[in-house]
């Protein structure tokens, strides 16, 4: 919002504009102003008389003060480092993230409709999607010059691929497509018990589940087709429609005892119940792909010094420099 929004009161609903504004009400929207070209230097016209920006501005300062001052500051700090590491961002392509912003907006909160972002938010303080852009232009610019100083900075290292390898192709590079039956255990302990017997209330109820298991595998080595045996006895409502199927199997998803059971796992056999954190699991290993690291470093590399750094590290990398800089004010 500009700041002059903060300060008047909105306007009538649409339908309410002919009526005279209640007392104490300002005026405003797009319907008290008139849209065109003025010279450079020159904010508005009012009454045939020209509002220089410098007579705007003064009066900006002295009703708001030093409200935005952190806003500019930082802006000017980025820009100079930016500056200082030959980091840049061309007009068209601010022009672009310009206008990539406004879609999403326009996406998010007005199912893409700019009128009615017009009229519902942006003729009540009197701005057009013009206005707007202006505004988170300036905004978008310190950001993404920021960015591109982070990026410049980063230097990726060998754990950093190697974490980045991992997570994308999974421990060692192994990833599974598997088929899974949860036997997910429950705890019958009444809420009133101590907590030692609650504890052999679990332990009983984690064998028993077990058991129920090894009883499923059994019926799957007499015939039971396995997809079959998910739908009637998986209590993973995710996947026991497919047949227990999942498609990327992502380690951790179970924690590391079933993680590394699985690799344990022969391909096309019906595993014994591995152990998880929720319960037991009969598993199917469907195929298994291996991406050895030599193969992966080189791009997983290039992905990492390129990737966007995260907004927390922007906004840490803004706030360090406000930290650093030598600050006098009026």
């Amino acid at each position: 919002m500009l700041p002059i929004a903060l300060l008047l009161a909105a306007s009538p609903p649409q339908e309410d504009r002919a009526e005279v504004p209640r007392a104490g009400r300002l005026v405003t929207g797009l319907a008290a102003f008139e849209r065109r070209p003025l010279p450079d230097g020159i904010f508005a016209e009012v009454d045939g008389t020209a509002i220089p920006e410098s007579e705007y501005a003064g009066w900006l300062l002295r009703s708001l003060g030093s409200r935005y001052f952190t806003e500019f500051l930082v802006g000017r700090l980025v820009r100079a480092e930016a500056a200082r590491a030959d980091v840049s961002i061309g007009p068209e392509e601010l022009d672009r993230l310009v206008e990539e912003a406004a879609a999403e907006h326009a996406r998010s909160f007005y199912r893409g409709d700019p009128r009615r972002w017009e009229r519902e938010e942006l003729e009540i303080y009197g701005r057009s999607i013009e206005d707007w852009k202006r505004e988170s232009r300036v905004q978008i610019e310190t950001d993404r010059l920021a960015e591109g100083i982070l990026r410049k900075r980063r230097r990726v290292g060998e754990e950093d691929v190697r974490r980045a390898w991992e997570a994308k192709h999974g421990p060692q590079g192994r990833s599974f497509v598997l088929r899974h039956i949860l036997f997910r255990v429950r705890d019958p302990s009444p809420a009133e018990s101590p907590s030692e017997k609650k504890e052999e209330f679990r332990k009983v109820a984690r064998e028993e589940t077990r058991q129920r298991a090894e009883a499923v595998r059994r019926q799957i080595a007499a015939g039971l087709e396995f997809g079959e045996a998910a739908l009637r006895f998986s209590d993973d409502g995710a996947t026991k429609k497919s047949g227990g199927k999942v498609e990327r199997y992502v380690a951790g998803t179970y924690g590391r005892g079933f993680d590394e059971e699985l690799g344990r796992v022969a391909r096309g056999e019906v595993s014994p119940p591995l152990p998880s954190e929720v319960g037991w699991h009969l598993v199917e290993i469907l195929d298994e792909k291996v991406v050895p690291f030599e193969e992966a470093a080189p791009a997983l590399h290039g992905e990492l010094e390129k990737a966007r750094p995260p907004m927390v590290e922007v906004r840490a990398f803004q706030n360090d420099l406000l930290k650093k800089a030598r600050i006098v004010r009026h």
